[in-house]
Parts: C-alpha cells; sequence; structure tokens
C-alpha cells in the first residue's frame, strides 16, 4: 500500500467507486466519511502531490476547471462554492486535496469576514510572513512561495480567497476551514474534528444525488 494514503489513485484501498469523474491528472470524488454539508466533495490530483503550489501548469488546469464546473453546478441549484486547501505536515504525506463546500447564498456571502477573522487570529501574534495574502490581487501559485506550508480558501472562482503562510504547524488544525464553516452553521463539531465512515448503502446514495446535480456540468464527458 501507498504511503500516501486511501486518496491515492494507485493505491489498493483508494475508494473508486466514490469517484465522480476523472481525467488522467485529476478526479473528483465524494468523501468516504460523513459529509460536512450537502454535495461536499474532494478534488484530487493522480499524482502524489502536497500542494496546488507545485502542480504542473496542465494538472493545476484541469484541477482549476473541476472548480470551475462545480461552481456552475451548484450555481444552477441556488448555491455558491467553497473551495479550501490545507497544505501542511509534508513529512506525513497527506496527499493532496481540495475541498468543496456548497453553501447557501446568504451564508456564502458572510463567509469571506469570518474566513478572514479566523486566518488573523490563528498561529501566534508575530509571524514572518504576512498573515493574510488576498488571492484578488494575486492568485494562489503566485502568492505562496513553493514548499512553505499553507492554508488557502477560494470564494468560488471569481471572488477570490484567502491564503496564510502556516509558521506553527504543530499548532494549525488541518480541519481549519471545515471548522470555520461548521461553526457558522452550527454544526456538531464532530462531523469536522472525526467524521465517521459511512455504510456502503449511505455512500452509494451520496454518490447517486451527487451525480444528479453535476453529470449535466461533467466536462471529463466531452474529452
Amino acid at each position: 500500500q501507498s504511503t500516501w494514503g486511501r486518496l491515492c489513485f494507485e493505491n489498493s484501498v483508494c475508494r473508486r467507486d466514490l469517484i465522480i469523474a476523472r481525467t488522467d491528472r485529476v478526479y473528483l470524488c465524494v468523501p468516504e466519511y460523513e459529509s460536512l454539508v450537502e454535495d461536499h466533495c474532494l478534488i484530487v490530483p493522480m499524482g502524489h502531490h502536497l500542494t496546488s503550489t507545485a502542480l504542473d501548469e496542465d494538472v493545476w488546469d484541469e484541477t482549476w476547471r473541476f472548480m470551475q464546473s462545480l461552481s456552475e453546478a451548484h450555481a444552477a441549484g441556488g448555491k455558491k462554492c467553497i473551495f479550501t486547501e490545507a497544505a501542511t505536515k509534508f513529512h506525513q504525506h497527506r496527499h493532496l486535496k481540495i475541498e468543496c463546500f456548497p453553501l447557501d447564498i446568504d451564508v456564502y456571502d458572510s463567509m469571506p469576514m469570518y474566513f478572514k477573522k479566523s486566518i488573523l487570529e490563528c498561529e501566534s501574534e508575530w509571524s514572518d510572513n504576512k498573515k493574510l495574502v488576498d488571492l484578488s490581487l494575486k492568485p494562489l501559485r503566485r502568492s505562496i512561495p513553493r514548499g512553505l506550508p499553507y492554508f488557502s480558501v477560494w470564494f468560488g472562482i471569481r471572488n477570490g480567497g484567502y491564503a496564510h503562510v502556516v509558521e506553527q504547524e504543530d499548532e494549525f488544525d488541518r480541519y481549519f476551514g471545515s471548522e470555520i464553516i461548521g461553526n457558522v452553521l452550527d454544526i456538531e463539531p464532530r462531523l469536522w474534528r472525526k467524521p465517521k465512515k459511512q455504510t456502503s448503502d449511505d455512500l452509494n446514495k451520496k454518490v447517486s444525488l451527487f451525480v444528479k446535480t453535476y453529470a449535466p456540468f461533467d466536462w471529463t464527458k466531452k474529452l
């Protein structure tokens, strides 16, 4: 088995039955554990990558196309998407994943304020790097140098987002983004701290419901 975990496509324990769409470089799947919100999903590169900042251009282009198509699919249902990435503790070989959280528009509209406040308050008061990086001024891959651990959030694909260089990795929770969303929605903390794996029946239902929403916007079918 790969040391890169269950998201590694080459790993024998990878849940390929949860993959909604894929190319030769990137796939889209639903999580095998309880979702934080309805239609919560993951964008995952096929190769062994730790961060978006280190992806080849063609892999990043396809990742962004998944983000675009998810935004379009959920806009049709009256929702907007928040995307997050937590790229830390590289020595643990945590496979890169970008999480997508479709939210009702009134909740979505409040999110930039909550994320900005949480990022400015995280870690210590003093830091070597700028604490809050505004991605509306410069995209992530030009804002954060390769090799640095970071957290990033995108508010859809046209409204920018924020990034934060993580300086104290032991104090930075990998579920930082989920916790912010969960607190705003008043969700039980267990759902982001230790979500339970779901039964096969529940996962099959989750896949079926997701496919209904996403299928008309699945750009990989045209390849």
